[in-house]
């Protein structure tokens, strides 16, 4: 019994730790006002939404009990985090975007591709359900930003694609 409450406090810790983690991107989120818990409370602004959807989450994650299963579900976010960043980068590129200018001597726009297609296909090696849900639960983020549309100036790489399009036709 004693184990069981150590390891139950233990957890609580890693909980909590996420949680203040994660509030500072809550935060972050909430002064660009892009989230659903956008409301921020006390002096400081603090989102208790954003608190509560963490607390939510992380303690789900501890439910589910069974560390393989949250070893590919966290592999997952990260490879779909790493993907959608090389395809914005090849994107960026592929545009001509005059905001984009890498820096690295060895930078290829289609490694950046081939980055991301093998970061989508690790996923679905590693556990095909678990990657179907995280691109589903990404289209459903992605829909709700696009559907908002929140007065934030993020500098798209299809902003720049469109700018890039009408300065051609113009010449």
């Amino acid at each position: 019994m004693l184990v069981v409450s150590v390891l139950v406090c233990h957890q609580q810790l890693q909980v909590w730790l996420v949680h203040q983690g994660s509030s500072r991107l809550s935060e972050r989120c909430n002064l660009s006002r892009c989230c659903l818990f956008e409301k921020g409370y006390t002096a400081n602004n603090d989102p208790w939404r954003g608190y509560i959807l963490v607390f939510v989450v992380a303690m789900g994650f501890v439910m589910v009990a069974q560390l393989n299963a949250i070893g590919i579900i966290a592999s997952n976010f990260f490879l779909a985090a790493y993907a959608l960043m090389n395809l914005s980068c090849f994107h960026s590129s592929y545009t001509n975007s005059p905001g984009w200018r890498p820096s690295f001597k060895y930078y290829n726009k289609w490694v950046s591709l081939f980055s991301a297609v093998l970061c989508v296909a690790l996923m679905f090696i590693m556990e095909w359900r678990y990657a179907a849900g995280t691109i589903g639960i990404q289209a459903i983020l992605g829909s709700y930003i696009y559907y908002a549309n929140p007065e934030a100036n993020w500098g798209s790489s299809a902003d720049a694609q469109t700018f890039m399009t009408a300065m051609k036709s113009t010449q």
